[in-house]
């Protein structure tokens, strides 16, 4: 593979259509999951909300299935697509030459963010501050991805491994679903929040600072080692890549001091306090104060 992505007219038509289509897959998605919602489920909390909620409720089903998508191909590209065996975090020069496959998992999982971003603007219109930080993430992931495209190649292996952390993804939004089904009072819901935190820390603490610090420090090993071209990288979009990765760690990490101080709570509090921290009783109470204006 050449330096970077646009160095090469066939990766540009390749990598660009992956990204359409996940755009045009996760939009039929969301459509299709709203006439499912309204014309056969019918489920009545669903109904009952506002164009904001229910753009939100759909946003979350796309999120679940692409964390799923996501997660599957960034866990094939980080731990089992080196000839050596070894994770691309083990394995120096399987992270300075991502393959095609490593590569094609930032432009699906770029399909979807872009496509978020605008149900999140236009749609779901949150602007409170959980909102606009769900707002920065997205604006960070979009100009990571984009700034890969113009850097050397093993940036690609960067962006997998923040890929690799949409594992967690999928059971922070189950967890909404619990909230406003009722059930957040529940063993099964305790259970649910102990696997989330468990995935948000393994995955968006621990492998994502092993693969930034990684991304840091591989440049002279890819060049000197590897002879890996990794062309003129005087243009700022490999710093602003560096920038973006920095970023991506520490709003996680400040999502993760979040996290300790609701398990503090619960600790200090019981598990009637369960919920503190997590913003679900003040999803819950907002949620019912909007369906009954409805």
């Amino acid at each position: 593979m050449n330096h970077n992505f646009i160095s090469n007219t066939e990766n540009l038509k390749y990598y660009a259509g992956t990204m359409l289509a996940s755009l045009v897959g996760f939009s039929l998605v969301y459509a299709l999951s709203h006439q499912l919602l309204v014309r056969v489920l019918k489920p009545e909390t669903y109904l009952r909300f506002d164009s904001n909620l229910q753009a939100d409720y759909l946003s979350r089903i796309t999120a679940v299935l692409h964390g799923i998508i996501g997660f599957y191909f960034a866990r094939q590209a980080v731990s089992d697509n080196c000839p050596s065996g070894k994770s691309i975090l083990e394995d120096d020069e399987c992270f300075c030459k991502p393959g095609p496959d490593t590569v094609m998992v930032g432009f699906l999982s770029l399909g979807w963010v872009v496509y978020d971003l605008y149900i999140v603007l236009f749609h779901i219109k949150d602007l409170s501050a959980l909102g606009l930080q769900n707002i920065a993430h997205h604006v960070i992931a979009i100009l990571a991805m984009t700034s890969s495209m113009f850097s050397p190649s093993y940036a690609f292996s960067a962006t997998a491994g923040t890929v690799y952390t949409e594992m967690s993804t999928i059971f922070l939004h189950l967890r909404y679903f619990f909230v406003i089904s009722k059930n957040a009072e529940s063993l099964t819901f305790l259970a649910l929040m102990c696997v989330f935190i468990a995935t948000f820390f393994y995955s968006r603490v621990y492998i994502l600072n092993q693969v930034a610090y990684k991304f840091f420090t591989i440049h002279e090993t890819c060049t000197t080692k590897f002879e890996t071209n990794v062309g003129d990288t005087s243009s700022g979009f490999l710093e602003l890549a560096y920038l973006m990765m920095a970023l991506m760690c520490l709003l996680n990490l400040y999502w993760g001091s979040i996290i300790v101080h609701g398990v503090y709570s619960v600790i200090t509090g019981g598990l009637g306090n369960m919920k503190i921290g997590s913003r679900d009783a003040d999803l819950a109470e907002e949620i019912e104060l909007k369906t009954k204006s409805v």
